[in-house]
């Protein structure tokens, strides 16, 4: 299992002041110029997107009249720090005072950390992605990283969500060093680094190989627990690649109910192709990946379904390259191994592999059937002369 950490810094959150108000402004929203955007009906209306993090207070005034789901699989303990990270990227996305798209309608995906997680239960990113797939979400933000890089599982559902034209927008992590995280690592993936007010790279956000592009990420106000446990505490000033994130999946989001016939992967090439590169002489560079996001820009795109529609990520990390068409060539046959697909429901295990326990594999396995090996049994008799070639 590797090991997880929430991309938000939380700093001097222990001075903050008890506070039964509400947030009505974050200065990412002049930054941005969201209201201007919802003035016009620009409000993400009509998108689902899935958020993977931590568990959502839906009670928050912040997130009054949203519409949110919560999508639990296993019992795990919830811890607060937890709490105050989701409820605070929630917010980003559908407060209806400062949120990018407050009439979309967010899937929330809780993901535990080792410390709360159940010894009787798996509930991992990969899951929550193949059941937000599922369930055909448009976006997926995950604000989850690892600095121990992406498994094979996790780069199989990216790689079906690319099929599938949903991006999935991963936060770089917040290590101020050169790090491959997750999202970084993950072909396919919109890994998201932080730049400050004035454009600049975060000096505290990870860099480095597999970044894709950078988006506000400080100068955020949240909520903390007080001593009860209760998110009535307000701070200033927070920061992290989980602020980063959410700002991507929100211009996303509006850019999907604006270009409702561009596909995802489209929309992410115009995303791309807006950027302000961080560096004049290069179009890529470590620090910012292809530049910081430009919603100003994006939204004046001719006509993103002119695009090439394929994922422009899916060779970013060139040694996975090799490995991935290699996942997906198991996927495609049927023989990937199915404990990592209960919740894809498109998929049928079609292996040799017959399982003693799981019940589900029993009803969908169609085993032995694998293309694979029916190609081998053709050249088998081929060989044998039984048939023509």
């Amino acid at each position: 299992m590797i090991a997880l950490t929430l991309a938000l810094s939380v700093v001097n959150a222990t001075g903050a002041v008890a506070d039964d108000g509400i947030i009505t402004d974050q200065p990412f929203a002049d930054f941005y110029g969201l209201k201007n955007a919802h003035a016009k009906g620009m409000d993400g209306a009509g998108v689902t997107i899935a958020m993977l993090d931590g568990w959502v207070d839906t009670s928050v005034p912040e997130l009054a009249g949203a519409s949110i789901e919560s999508v639990e699989k296993c019992p795990i303990q919830k811890g607060l720090d937890d709490t105050s990270h989701a409820t605070a990227v929630a917010s980003i996305l559908l407060s209806k005072d400062y949120g990018w798209a407050p009439k979309a309608t967010l899937l929330s995906y809780p993901i535990a950390d080792t410390e709360t997680k159940s010894d009787t239960c798996r509930w991992e990113i990969w899951d929550a992605i193949h059941d937000a797939l599922s369930k055909d979400v448009d976006i997926i933000t995950i604000q989850i990283s690892s600095d121990e890089g992406a498994g094979f599982s996790d780069r199989l559902a990216v790689l079906r969500a690319a099929r599938m034209n949903v991006p999935v927008v991963w936060s770089s992590g917040n290590t101020g060093t050169e790090t491959e995280t997750s999202g970084m690592e993950t072909n396919g993936a919109i890994a998201v680094g932080s730049h400050t007010l004035d454009g600049t790279p975060s000096e505290w956000a990870t860099y480095g190989r597999g970044l894709t592009l950078t988006a506000l990420g400080e100068e955020i106000t949240l909520r903390v627990p007080d001593d009860s446990g209760a998110l009535t505490r307000i701070t200033s000033h927070q920061r992290g690649t989980s602020v980063s994130a959410p700002m991507v999946a929100g211009a996303l989001a509006l850019g999907m109910q604006k270009w409702p016939k561009a596909t995802g992967n489209q929309l992410t090439r115009a995303l791309l192709e807006t950027t302000i590169p961080c560096e004049a002489k290069y179009h890529w560079s470590d620090k910012c990946g292809y530049g910081a996001m430009n919603v100003g820009v994006f939204a004046q795109h001719p006509d993103p379904t002119t695009l090439e529609d394929t994922n422009p990520l899916l060779d970013k990390q060139r040694f996975n390259v090799d490995h991935d068409r290699k996942i997906l060539r198991d996927y495609d046959d049927g023989v990937w191994r199915y404990e990592d697909l209960f919740y894809d429901t498109s998929y049928t295990y079609r292996g040799s592999d017959i399982p003693q326990k799981g019940e589900r594999v029993k009803r969908v396995g169609q085993f032995g059937s694998s293309p694979r090996y029916m190609k081998r049994v053709h050249q088998a008799e081929q060989a044998d002369g039984l048939i023509s070639t």
